[in-house]
């Protein structure tokens, strides 16, 4: 005969279970703040440049004499978060969006999976870099420092099992929360 405790745990395990599903696609990561040498970006402005060189993209479209957006093949081996291929498009100080001329230091990288979602890899500048090379800006996170697997919490029971809720959407979160209290 199952207890209270027991019953609880295996509710929050089909939870977990039912909700972790939506998260094993990964989702395209949130653009973050940057510094590009003196340059600071908001996570406004990089999604921002990061979703006109992907509308660009994919309407087949460019600007600028050096054809923006276009593929960046990553010589530099720069720590971005997610694998590529990659297409570069640049970002600028004046808080516009590129569309010809001078394309500064800076830009940003991204991916077009074949779902045709953009996701934004990193940023990248030219200032402090030898000849055309790039270095990564300040706030482009790595896979080291950020991972594309869902977030995991565990909470112990009184009896030392685990409870693992992975995945779990801002609601199911507190609920969760609540009935461990409750143990």
């Amino acid at each position: 005969m199952f207890g209270l405790k027991s019953t609880l745990i295996l509710a929050l395990a089909a939870l977990s279970a039912a909700t972790s599903s939506d998260s094993a696609v990964i989702s395209p990561r949130q653009a973050s703040a940057v510094t590009c040498g003196s340059n600071r970006y908001s996570s406004t402005q990089v999604q921002a440049a990061v979703d006109e060189g992907c509308r660009l993209n994919a309407a087949g479209s460019t600007v600028g004499s050096n054809d923006y957006p276009h593929r960046f093949n990553n010589r530099e081996n720069l720590p971005f978060s997610i694998s590529g291929p990659y297409q570069e498009f640049p970002i600028l100080t004046n808080n516009r969006l590129y569309t010809g001329g001078s394309p500064g230091a800076d830009r940003v990288a991204f991916t077009t999976p074949s779902n045709g979602r953009c996701a934004f890899a990193g940023a990248m500048t030219h200032t402090g870099a030898s000849g055309n090379n790039f270095v990564i800006c300040q706030g482009s996170a790595s896979v080291s420092d950020e991972t594309a697997s869902p977030s995991t919490t565990e909470k112990r029971t009184d009896s030392g099992a685990a409870i693992s809720a992975a995945g779990l959407s801002g609601v199911a979160m507190p609920i969760v929360a609540a009935v461990l209290a409750l143990m």
